[in-house]
């Protein structure tokens, strides 16, 4: 079980007071149709485990997964797609099958789901054995995911990073530095997936007001919001950040972590899908 380092957050307003919330909300249902973002998170699984989930992804997405050299490349991949089908099929209310979904590519190269189908904003990220899919029914959506430790401080790439952000970080002592970094990476980068730009974007270009040694926080921007959290796995940390529209409350976001052989589970047998289990 995956665990949320906190249950409680802070949330930074454009003044730059803080007030805390709630965390975001925990669905006792996933059956139901709904118009709230949501953040799925599940373990990647193994190749013999996703070999059963086969009838859910398209041809082309099997075919482009034999291209990928390394397992772990493949798995990540096959994982991803799983994911997205299902919990986009669910965000319906499963009036549509997992393997029915059909993907174009937006101006800047961001997939969205192909007209005539039911309109979802998504996204979808991946690091290590985390999966993460992001969904907004009516709404752009960015998520990035990143293990905290897999970076040095001498690595840090400053050209990314704001004045202020630099000057944050180097206030950091260096046992903290890179790990604080990944946290603001997370951000920056789901910000730029959910306005479809991703490299298209100079990083450097946009400050967010970030602050250092928050597990968990949401910050508001000019165009959007964001909220980010610490994930605690087996082996070890995650950084998953989601990037909201305008009229979007972070408050609203359900986080969701969940067995993708549950949920897959009533469209491959006629057994009745097991609930996902609360994030804590």
């Amino acid at each position: 079980m995956f665990r949320v380092a906190t249950n409680r957050f802070q949330r930074h307003g454009a003044d730059g007071s803080d007030t805390t919330a709630d965390a975001g909300r925990w669905p006792e249902d996933l059956h139901g149709e709904s118009q709230s973002p949501s953040v799925w998170i599940s373990r990647c699984l193994t190749e013999p485990e996703l070999a059963s989930h086969f009838s859910l992804l398209s041809a082309d997405e099997i075919s482009k997964s034999r291209t990928l050299r390394l397992p772990g490349d493949r798995e990540r991949y096959l994982t991803s797609r799983t994911l997205l089908r299902l919990a986009l099929s669910l965000t319906v209310a499963s009036r549509l099958h997992p393997s029915a979904w059909r993907f174009s590519l937006g101006r800047f190269g961001k997939p969205e789901v192909s007209p005539g189908l039911p309109a979802a904003g998504f996204n979808l990220s991946h690091a290590g054995s985390l999966v993460v899919i992001a969904i907004d029914p009516t709404s752009p959506i960015g998520v990035d995911v990143e293990k905290l430790d897999g970076l040095g401080a001498a690595d840090i790439p400053a050209s990314v990073l704001s004045p202020r952000e630099r000057s944050l970080l180097d206030r950091c002592d260096e046992a903290t530095r890179a790990r604080e970094f990944v946290r603001l990476w997370t951000l920056k980068e789901a910000h730029a997936k959910r306005a479809g730009l991703g490299v298209h974007l100079d990083f450097s270009s946009f400050d967010l007001d970030w602050q250092p040694g928050r597990e968990t926080q949401m910050i508001d921007t000019n165009d959007g919001a964001l909220e980010s959290r610490t994930i605690r796995t087996s082996d070890g940390l995650y950084q998953v950040s989601v990037a909201l529209s305008p009229v979007r409350d972070p408050r609203s976001v359900s986080w969701r972590e969940v067995g993708i052989g549950d949920l897959a589970r009533p469209w491959l047998t006629d057994l009745e899908a097991v609930p996902c289990q609360q994030v804590a």
